[in-house]
């Protein structure tokens, strides 16, 4: 059994040497965001409950020794704290959102920059299909998104995949320079043998993105070369794992979201698409 260090002395609440127990029971057990500030009133952290005492209370009572270095940082240097209370759960998440995009605290880490989400574009003309990623939305037609998390690892692993539908590579050296780079290209010009079939991978992406099919993955899996090296047979069925997460996490969620908003277009807004999530995610009270 590992050793265990005693604690001789009880854990500093450096909160309680500004607040004292009356402003903690003075917060309302409601649904709502609370804000964290500092120094030169600072935002440093925005966070919602559906019980804001409940939660606040975890921060004035925490084990310093038992959380992340982050949250210890920040429970140290804040000096004011301030709430809003809101009609549900789902409208305190909305309302955290947009203080995010507004404040983008130091100690907060997820939310406060959807401009960095994704949209994956596709076209094709004649046998050339082209993929793009761009953080930009264009009006010019063939954009799918915007994607928040796993687009770039989703991206990559698309363009591999069709790469070597196409062309049968027999060893991880024939693939175009950067398809394995840590920071691949944004863009990628795919050249098929025949018109057809590039219309048929564009038809498939384009579903595959939408969210409405993931048909592409039976269809790669029987162009993709089998006869090679176990190395990339490992990297063709990894990169098809990644492209059946990307589906479920992105363009599935996506046309999900915009089947319960009435969107009828393909695309989501970026500044819109977490507060779709907020308002579709369970009520849970803590």
């Amino acid at each position: 059994m590992p050793a265990r260090q005693l604690q001789l002395f009880k854990h500093a609440k450096p909160l309680l040497k500004i607040f004292d127990q009356g402003f903690f029971r003075s917060v309302p057990r409601s649904p709502g965001v609370y804000i964290m500030t500092g120094r030169s009133d600072r935002v440093l952290y925005v966070g919602q409950s559906g019980n804001l005492r409940q939660r606040l209370a975890t921060y004035k009572n925490c084990n310093p020794h038992q959380l992340p270095r982050r949250i210890v940082r920040l429970i140290n240097e804040v000096e004011k704290i301030s709430w809003e209370t809101c009609e549900t759960s789902r409208h305190a998440r909305v309302r955290e959102n947009e203080l995010l995009r507004l404040h983008r605290p130091k100690f907060n880490v997820a939310n406060v920059y959807p401009k960095a989400y994704a949209f994956i574009g596709v076209k094709v003309r004649q046998r050339t299909l082209t993929l793009w990623l761009t953080c930009e939305r264009a009006n010019s037609g063939g954009l799918y998104g915007a994607f928040k998390g796993f687009s770039l690892y989703g991206f990559a692993a698309l363009g591999r995949s069709l790469w070597a539908a196409q062309n049968q590579p027999v060893s991880i050296h024939n693939f175009p320079c950067g398809m394995f780079s840590e920071k691949p290209k944004r863009q990628w010009a795919l050249n098929f043998a025949a018109q057809d079939t590039a219309a048929k991978a564009h038809l498939l992406v384009g579903e595959f993105l939408a969210g409405t099919s993931l048909q592409i993955l039976d269809w790669l899996q029987q162009c993709l070369p089998t006869a090679v090296h176990p190395f990339q047979q490992q990297l063709h069925t990894t990169d098809l794992a990644v492209l059946s997460e990307f589906f479920r996490i992105g363009p599935q969620r996506n046309y999900r979201l915009r089947q319960e908003n009435g969107l009828e277009s393909h695309l989501i807004l970026q500044d819109s698409l977490d507060d779709f999530i907020a308002m579709s995610r369970p009520v849970v009270m803590a």
